[in-house]
């Protein structure tokens, strides 16, 4: 099935998003701005009604599930 420009370029910036606050410390007003949000708050709230959380719950639980995973693995190799 086609997908729509305007689904596109929201599933893009997503996707960019999310790798942004995975893989970096790059505040979320910053990301924000480089996306060309008006404010953090509508990046905030984009984001939000696309994932159902926040860019910050996001990252706070990316960075939590990354360190479970990381523990069990040293654990298993010891």
């Amino acid at each position: 099935s086609q997908v729509s420009p305007k689904n596109f370029i929201k599933e893009r910036i997503l996707s960019e998003t999310k790798t942004l606050l995975r893989y970096t410390d790059q505040s979320i007003h910053d990301i924000a701005r480089a996306y060309n949000f008006k404010d953090q708050g509508h990046f905030t709230n984009f984001f939000r009604s696309n994932t159902s959380l926040s860019p910050l719950e996001y990252r706070n639980n990316i960075i939590e599930n990354d360190s479970e995973y990381f523990a069990r693995k040293a654990e298993q190799s010891t």
